[in-house]
């Protein structure tokens, strides 16, 4: 993503580019700006002396930088990972600098990955409660009656079938005469 920002000079050292817009006339070469005029030409250096202020020296600093911020996210990845402990959502310090921008970026992405995981959760409940009604139904058509409990119906749906994932407790389920209710921790699946 930062690659354009660098390039290697006569004597063969990493330094901010020149002219970060180089890369986009090599790929471009047909485009309007594919020919730089003077003052586009001492844009880019002014905005150099701008990228000294805000862009690492380095690439390889970019990356430690993009690394050590992204890094809490890396743990997402682990199948053990505890969902239900939200980070706190810490506010990076508003700096004109790179940093500032990784960060912030980080911020955004980190919330929409436990929102993604929740909707993921309770589309999961709602498949593993779909899977208990058509259990307790089962049991009702060979018993005539409801189950008094979800232990009436363990020989009907596999045992992970049982348990609610939002909360890693098992469906609550009740009989009321000639009804019944299925929930869990985040929804009714079947209401009272």
């Amino acid at each position: 993503m930062f690659s354009f920002l660098y390039e290697i000079n006569q004597k063969g050292k990493v330094r901010l580019s020149r002219d970060p817009t180089a890369a986009f006339r090599a790929w471009f070469p047909e485009a309007p700006f594919a020919t730089p005029t003077y003052w586009s030409r001492k844009l880019a250096k002014a905005g150099t002396v701008l990228g000294w202020f805000f862009f690492p020296s380095t690439p390889q600093k970019i990356v430690k930088i993009i690394d050590t911020t992204y890094e809490k996210y890396y743990a997402m990845a682990d199948p053990n990972f505890d969902w239900s402990k939200k980070p706190p959502e810490v506010q990076p310090q508003s700096k004109l600098n790179c940093r500032f921008m990784v960060e912030f970026f980080a911020n955004m992405s980190g919330g929409t990955y436990f929102r993604i995981t929740e909707t993921y959760l309770q589309n999961l409940a709602r498949r593993r409660g779909s899977r208990l009604l058509v259990a307790v139904k089962q049991y009702q058509i060979e018993n005539g009656n409801w189950p008094a409990n979800l232990d009436a119906i363990k020989f009907y749906a596999p045992a992970e079938a049982f348990i609610d994932p939002v909360s890693g407790s098992q469906f609550e389920y009740e009989r009321h005469d000639s009804r019944f209710s299925l929930y869990g921790a985040a929804f009714n699946i079947w209401p009272k």
